[in-house]
């Protein structure tokens, strides 16, 4: 063995390091504890602090990567999932003990106001038992330094956001799109179908307007496409209809409206990749809903729920 002098330097600073003070402390379970959180590149962070002399001394560092799920969100939304996941990880070690959470996120109000476009029901569920029903948890947002960012590399510099403001210019493909129907302009509803009857695959779309549920254009569509893509190409052509126009469309598919409101911005600013990294399956489809959105001149999308019965225009028109 060639011992040289770079190896001696070597072991003297590892035992200068082993001999040194530790830099984590040991829980005081009597004492509140502190949890900073931060999310970078779909990784959450965190730093779980207790006041010791004045300073807030670290009692751990914690990392979790997100799901690929949660990892296609807005930063705003990932940091939901990220306190929540790292709230659990703490309490392996305070035991039930009180902590304060710190993130310059507004997490309470974005499960209010904004999950319902991206989360399932059973996970805004999980998130608000966690982060709001939690006995012995405060959720605050702050705008100071975030110890927590220190672990994903130097700290960018962050420009102070209105969550809601900065989750809606994240998603929204165009500024003036709404979700709830427009007092004044033309009405439509779409509708798309793909279904085997008689044992034979056949796929359609059609386009109806106003209360009179006159059909302004139906036609077939290739017997290999999915009831997902029917749904996208009806919403496509009611949006073409609509070029240099007002008006409300209604849509039944959670996806296609999905699309406009939400996941189509992300996915445009991916390159059309899913948060898996690999291709989207409706490229060319959603593309060119995406470029229709910019053809009226005022447009709301307005998702109704599908299978209904009664004589409401939005339900005939629908279904």
């Amino acid at each position: 063995m060639n011992w040289t002098e770079s190896d001696e330097k070597q072991l003297q600073d590892l035992k200068e390091k082993l001999s040194s003070a530790p830099v984590l402390s040991l829980p005081d379970l009597k004492k509140e504890f502190d949890l900073f959180v931060n999310t970078e590149k779909g990784i959450a962070y965190g730093v779980l602090t207790q006041e010791w002399g004045g300073y807030r001394k670290p009692v751990a560092f914690l990392s979790k990567l997100l799901d690929p799920v949660a990892r296609g969100w807005p930063a705003c939304l990932q940091a939901v999932a990220a306190a929540a996941i790292l709230i659990e990880e703490a309490q392996k070690l305070t035991l039930q003990g009180k902590i304060k959470i710190h993130t310059p996120h507004d997490l309470k109000t974005i499960l209010s106001q904004r999950a319902q476009k991206w989360l399932t029901d059973s996970r805004i569920l999980k998130y608000e038992i966690i982060l709001i029903n939690t006995d012995n948890l405060e959720v605050t947002t702050s705008k100071s330094l975030n110890p927590a960012q220190f672990l994903s590399g130097e700290p960018t510099e962050e420009i102070e956001h209105h969550c809601l403001e900065l989750i809606d210019m994240q998603t929204k493909v165009r500024e003036d799109l709404e979700d709830t129907p427009l007092p004044y302009g033309r009405v439509l509803f779409t509708d798309g179908s793909s279904r085997v009857v008689e044992g034979k695959r056949t796929s359609g779309y059609s386009v109806i307007e106003g209360e009179k549920m006159e059909v302004l254009e139906k036609g077939k569509l290739p017997s290999n496409w999915s009831a997902q893509c029917c749904e996208i190409y009806a919403l496509k052509r009611g949006l073409d209809l609509l070029k240099d126009d007002r008006g409300t469309i209604y849509t039944d598919s959670r996806y296609a409206f999905g699309i406009v409101h939400t996941f189509g911005k992300i996915w445009e600013g991916r390159g059309y990749l899913n948060s898996k990294g690999k291709d989207l399956i409706h490229t060319e489809l959603i593309k060119s809903v995406l470029k229709s959105l910019q053809k009226p001149v005022e447009i709301a999308v307005v998702h109704i729920k599908g299978h209904q019965k009664g004589n409401m225009p939005e339900i005939r028109g629908t279904s």
